[in-house]
This record gives C-alpha cells, sequence and structure tokens, in this order.
C-alpha cells in the first residue's frame, strides 16, 4: 500500500513539473498564430496578356503560422478562395477582340509557404516587418461562360478537341493544378496579441487552362455532330465564338502554349493564439481560486468565520 502511494505521489509531482515548464516554454506561448485576410485578385493568361488589372474580383483567406525561435523565419498553412476572370471584349487589341472568347472560374487554393524576414523596424509604440514569402500550393478551378443565357461549364466540352476525333488531340486537363505563390508582405503589432499586415503575391501554376483557353483551334468539322460522351454540337459553337467566319480555322492559334497565373493582394488581422489562451487561463486560474475560498469560507461555522 505503502509503494502505492509513493508512486502516485511521485507522478503528480512529474506531472506538475511537466506541466510548468511546458507552460513556461516560450514553445507553449509562441506555438502558432492565427490569420484571417480579405483583398482582391486578377487573372493574367490569353485574354489578359498585357498584365491589365481591369477585372479584380473579392478574395478571403485563412492561415496558421509557426515562427522558428530566435529566427525571423517562419512556416505558413494557408487556404484561399477567390474568382478570375477574362474577355476579349475589354481587349484594347483589335484581333482578340474579334477572338471573342471569355471565361469566369472560382479558385480554391490551399498552400504551404516560408516567410523570410527583409526588415525589421521597431518604433516606440510598435514595429514594422517587412518579409519575402514563397510557397507551393495546389489549387481548383472550374472554368465556365455564359451561352444563350445560361452558365456552361468549359471543361467537360474539351473547347480545343479533347474529345474530339483528331489523331493529335490535346489531352483533357484536370479541375486542378498546382501553383507557386511568391511575395512581399508587411507585418505590425498593435497589441501584444494582435498584429496587422498586407501582402501582395504573384501566383505561377503549371496549367494554361485556367482560361480554358491554351492551344489550337480545333476546327468546326472535328467535332462530331452526334456524341455520347459530350456535347459535341455545344462545343463546336463555344469552340469559335469570334463573328467573323472562318476565324478559328483548324490549326490556328487559339492560345499562346504558355501557362496563366494570377496575383492577390490582401490585409487582414493575426492573432498570437496561444498568449490569447494564457491571458484566459490565467484570469480562469485566478477565479476558479477566489471561488474556491469562498466556498471553504461558506463551509466554516458562523463563529469562525
Amino acid at each position: 500500500m505503502m509503494v502505492f502511494f509513493l508512486l502516485i505521489g511521485a507522478g503528480q509531482g512529474l506531472m506538475a513539473q511537466v506541466s510548468y515548464s511546458y507552460e513556461e516554454s516560450p514553445f507553449y506561448r509562441n506555438v502558432i498564430n492565427l490569420g484571417v485576410h480579405t483583398g482582391v485578385s486578377q487573372y493574367f493568361g490569353e485574354l489578359n496578356q498585357r498584365f491589365r488589372f481591369s477585372r479584380l474580383h473579392p478574395e478571403l483567406g485563412f492561415y496558421a503560422r509557426k515562427k522558428l525561435k530566435n529566427q525571423d523565419i517562419s512556416f505558413k498553412a494557408e487556404l484561399r478562395m477567390t474568382k478570375v476572370s477574362g474577355d476579349d471584349k475589354k481587349s484594347k487589341d483589335a484581333l482578340e477582340r474579334t477572338r471573342n472568347l471569355d471565361f469566369k472560374s472560382m479558385v480554391y487554393e490551399g498552400s504551404l509557404e516560408l516567410n523570410l524576414g527583409l526588415l525589421q523596424l521597431q518604433f516606440a509604440a510598435t514595429d514594422l516587418n517587412a518579409y519575402l514569402s514563397l510557397g507551393a500550393g495546389l489549387f481548383a478551378f472550374n472554368p465556365y461562360t455564359t451561352y444563350d443565357g445560361r452558365k456552361v461549364k468549359l471543361r467537360p466540352l474539351g473547347t480545343e478537341g479533347q474529345y474530339s476525333y483528331l489523331p493529335n488531340k490535346p489531352l483533357p486537363y484536370k479541375g486542378f493544378a498546382f501553383s507557386v505563390p511568391v511575395g512581399i508582405g508587411f507585418r505590425s503589432s498593435i497589441t501584444k496579441l494582435y498584429k496587422v499586415f498586407a501582402e501582395a503575391k504573384y501566383h505561377f501554376t503549371s496549367t494554361g487552362y485556367l482560361d480554358d483557353v491554351h492551344g489550337n483551334y480545333a476546327g468546326f468539322e472535328s467535332f462530331q455532330p452526334v456524341s455520347t460522351t459530350y456535347d459535341a454540337a455545344l462545343a463546336a459553337i463555344l469552340q469559335d465564338r469570334s463573328p467573323d467566319i472562318g476565324f478559328g480555322l483548324k490549326g490556328t492559334p487559339r492560345g499562346n502554349g504558355s501557362s496563366d497565373a494570377f496575383f492577390t493582394f490582401n490585409a487582414g488581422v493575426e492573432v498570437q493564439i496561444w498568449q490569447y489562451v494564457d491571458k484566459y487561463r490565467l484570469r480562469y486560474q485566478k477565479r476558479r481560486v477566489w471561488d474556491e475560498r469562498k466556498y471553504e469560507k461558506d463551509k466554516l461555522p458562523d463563529d469562525r468565520q
């Protein structure tokens, strides 16, 4: 029996020591930071080859960031949702306006990024940190257009002859691709718990079909009149939407064969979550001690209070 109580006492002492060491460690107080941001995005590709910021769309994102101890380096896992679009009708190039293609697509991106500190300035009441961001990600997309008053998804149609009888037809593209976000950001503390930040990133991608435009025209005659695998008649119409007869001849360039990209700019707020938890943990402990003392006092006889 004595051995049993000795083991319990030793276990409690060890747990208390482990708990104390963990709670006092920098790891406990700075395990992770959580952030939320909003901003705008802009697509770059065959339907916007001159890098014009003419079709901005809202962007929303969340992330978790871990800073290395005593280093101005941090790792970040981020989720982002935005929309991209392009329209030849808005182009200043006459040939692109004649091509008359357009698209829209939602983009859902998840990425792992490395933030490297570039500059750190300390002021009396706050600080300012500039950093470089480099990452790798995976994103989902699904380009669509509007035809005859209804939304039409372009990927299942194979508008460049992916499902046609062409002998050297391009392969159907997937609804997801890899991305490499590269950018710069600025972060500043507003309290011990909260920081504000702003970031600008250019997202290189591994696909040329974010806009459903990449290679050559398949030609109207390449689409079978009747098909059980896809809507060949609709694909034939949407592969060439030029008002000029004979514009999209078989084998002529529809795109430039390069990969697409998109740009994001956002601003947001970050909270050092474990310092936040620690703050309210201490407040709860003080409240619990006060309640226990009040309970013990209430249990005493009236002549001993």
